[in-house]
């Protein structure tokens, strides 16, 4: 059995940053969060903003402030990321443009689509989330900043990629100068397939 009190000593305390959900209800994280509490992490969520899904930096201001939220809370001095899709993006930028990466252990992220993605954007290009889709599409402004700002000294980064994901292909999930991983599923599957969960728990131990 594992000993989740030595866990929990040991390991930092785990923040989750959801992605793109165009409903005014959160995401529905609830089977990451209870894989990780099962195995000793005490869990933060980044909570949902309906106004957050139109820009990536409100969703990146909403981000920072839980971070600081988490370190002063807990009086722990390092925390873990584990970020997903959209996620991925607007937590980097909180490390590229503040103090924080210093205060991140390791930064994991699932199909982040750091190059872009097309698939699902079509019908929001006209629509309230317009914008969103514009700076998620392939080559946009804040996309290219993003990738020319790279990845801050500090933590470990771990971007993995969905084989079978038709949402963001697992070649634009990849950051360049991140540790690189693939795993056998699909975009959605972070939200309902427990293996995606152990997958990514093997670089947040």
């Amino acid at each position: 059995m594992t000993d989740t009190s030595v866990r929990s000593e040991i390991l930092p305390p785990l923040v989750i940053v959801g992605g793109f959900f165009p409903l005014p209800i959160p995401m529905p994280l609830g089977k990451a969060e209870r894989f990780f509490r099962q195995r000793g992490r005490e869990v933060w969520i980044v909570p949902h903003s309906f106004r957050s899904m139109r820009d990536i930096r409100r969703r990146s201001d909403l981000t920072e402030k839980t971070l600081r939220e988490v370190l002063e809370r807990t009086g722990n001095d390092k925390v873990d990321i584990l970020a997903y899709s959209m996620g991925g993006i607007a937590a980097l930028r909180v490390l590229q443009r503040s103090d924080l990466a210093a205060k991140i252990r390791t930064f994991v992220t699932y199909s982040t689509p750091y190059l872009g993605t097309i698939t699902p954007l079509g019908f929001l290009l006209t629509g309230y989330f317009a914008n969103m889709a514009i700076q998620l599409l392939p080559g946009s402004e804040i996309l290219t900043e993003v990738t020319a700002a790279g990845l801050p000294a500090g933590p470990r980064y771990v971007s993995v990629g969905g084989t079978k994901d038709w949402t963001c292909p697992a070649k634009h999930a990849l950051f360049p100068g991140a540790e690189h991983a693939l795993c056998a599923h699909d975009h959605l599957d972070f939200l309902t397939n427990e293996h995606v969960c152990a997958f990514l728990e093997s670089y947040l131990r």
